[in-house]
């Protein structure tokens, strides 16, 4: 006899003169008869032995079992139930393992019918079937589908039961992926495993269905079989076994909602774009995450910023509102916190929103996130000194999802809700979802006198305090430039990640800097 798995059960069909006994997995998905043994002198039935305890350690030992279940025929005497009481106690107590009491109301006449070689061993493995039944077994995983064929027989047509169950389901290694649509039936994929070319018998896939009961369900999605498994093995997967396959979706710091469209819909081909467009221009949720109402002109308000980076799980028949709520879930966990900390704008869902807005500025600003808190100051001494912000990746957003890769005059030139080359001050909304670099930089912005910054054209940025150093960084840096220039802070703004490149237009074109005032900018 070879042992069984890990955390096993033993179940005990005790009586005067022989112990039958039998062995489960911890979940009871194969029940099987084992034997029995003989009790020396038994002094009562509801005694405890020597020799019975020598025999159950070593039963314990050679099984490895986790825990031990006894029959009990009801009685209606409190006398019977007391010295059942006190052998279960002892029996806990010399086997050092949790035990636990069935009734075996006619298990022995039961076994005797179904015709098991060892009536002994086939009532214990009546009890543990009893015993699983009472304790409800979670999802199809912890049904017994050897309980439920194969234990009804122990002659030629049990050990053939038995071994279409637990061969293999193919002559070779698999390696391959059922999709399981929502509502499939148990029969249908029974005929959909056959499909596949796996040895899944109508008959067993019946049978096991019928010790599931009607209401019974699948789980939907994608399960992958691996290797060899046996009927047994591959029906547990699909009922609870395990769970479906998992995919990824990520949304990236600095992407926009048109950016993580692409990726959406690759997580759901059908219905990706829009699910994302009705989720985010949802009114009830504007409202509960704050979003101010658009003014006239300022187009529709979305839930651009709110969507948190990060990557995220999803199975292949989850709806897609699920993954959405996560990334909300984030923001409320993660980047709510971070705003609410500002002592002054982080008090009011306005100032939150403004606060976020600042945020994916410096998100699509920044090349290097060492950077971002010099970026941070830039806008806050602009905002400090009521400068425009003068930032090309909010001109771009205004011109998506239409944009060409190009930035031209016109386009700083007229007037837009995004446009903050003629904006006296911040966008209409967030630009991207930022990261928690960018908000905590935000929060905490580098002490500085600087108003403008140009790209390097390697991730980094030169920052000036003054316009004529900041035209000589432009030329020396963008202008020179004859191939796809990055674009600069104040002049052309600075390049960011995710942005298409932009061609950087000549200084005349750029609406006039604010002269600084003299005095320091408070945050």
């Amino acid at each position: 006899m070879g042992k069984v798995t890990e955390g096993s059960v033993l179940g005990l069909d005790w009586g005067l003169k022989k112990v039958g006994y039998a062995t489960s997995d911890g979940a009871g998905l194969a029940i099987t008869p084992r034997g029995h043994f003989a009790r020396k002198d038994p002094p009562g039935r509801w005694r405890l032995g020597r020799h019975d305890v020598e025999q159950l350690k070593a039963l314990c030992e050679r099984f490895e079992i986790a825990r031990v279940v006894v029959g009990w025929p009801p009685s209606n005497l409190e006398a019977d139930r007391a010295e059942f009481r006190s052998f279960l106690a002892r029996l806990e107590r010399d086997v050092a393992l949790p035990v636990a009491e069935v009734d075996e109301a006619l298990t022995s006449w039961a076994s005797r019918e179904a015709g098991f070689a060892n009536e002994d061993a086939g009532a214990a493995a009546l009890l543990l079937e009893d015993h699983f039944a009472a304790r409800g077994r979670a999802g199809f995983g912890a049904l017994s589908v050897l309980a439920g064929i194969v234990l009804l027989g122990a002659g030629a047509a049990g050990f053939a039961a038995w071994q279409i169950v637990s061969k293999p389901v193919s002559p070779t290694p698999l390696d391959l992926v059922v999709d399981v649509r929502p509502g499939t039936s148990i029969l249908a994929l029974g005929a959909q495993l056959r499909g596949l070319g796996l040895d899944a018998p109508a008959w067993a896939v019946k049978a096991w269905s019928e010790t599931l009961g009607r209401d019974a369900k699948l789980q939907p999605g994608e399960f992958k079989l691996e290797g060899r498994p046996s009927l047994a093995e591959t029906l547990r997967r699909f009922g609870g076994g395990v769970a479906p396959l998992s995919h990824l979706v990520t949304m990236k710091e600095g992407h926009n909602l048109y950016d993580f469209e692409q990726s959406f819909r690759g997580a759901y081909p059908e219905k990706g774009s829009e699910a994302l467009w009705s989720y985010v221009t949802d009114a009830a949720r504007l409202r509960e995450m704050g979003v101010p109402p658009r003014k006239e002109g300022q187009g529709r308000a979305t839930l651009e910023g709110f969507l948190f980076p990060e990557t995220y799980s999803y199975r292949k028949y989850d709806p897609p509102r699920a993954v959405l709520d996560e990334m909300i879930r984030q923001f409320r966990a993660r980047a709510l916190p971070i705003l609410s900390s500002h002592p002054t704008w982080g008090q009011t869902s306005e100032g939150r929103y403004r606060l976020l807005i600042l945020a994916s500025m410096v998100e699509k600003e920044s090349g290097n996130f060492e950077e971002q808190p010099l970026i941070a100051s830039v806008f806050w001494n602009r905002i400090s000194k009521k400068m425009r912000m003068q930032s090309d990746p909010t001109t771009i957003y205004g011109l998506l999802p239409n944009f060409d890769g190009n930035i031209k005059r016109i386009h700083l030139t007229t007037p837009s809700p995004y446009n903050t080359y003629t904006l006296p001050e911040l966008p209409a909304g967030p630009i991207c979802n930022p990261g928690e670099s960018a908000l905590r930089a935000v929060m905490n912005p580098a002490f500085t006198d600087y108003l403008y910054f140009v790209s390097r054209n390697d991730g980094t940025h030169v920052f000036s305090k003054d316009y004529a150093t900041h035209d000589r960084y432009v030329k020396e840096y963008q202008l020179r430039r004859r191939a796809s220039p990055a674009p600069a802070m104040g002049s052309p703004a600075a390049e960011a990640p995710a942005t298409p490149a932009v061609a950087a237009p000549p200084s005349s074109a750029l609406p006039k800097p604010v002269k600084p005032a003299a005095k320091k900018p408070s945050r």
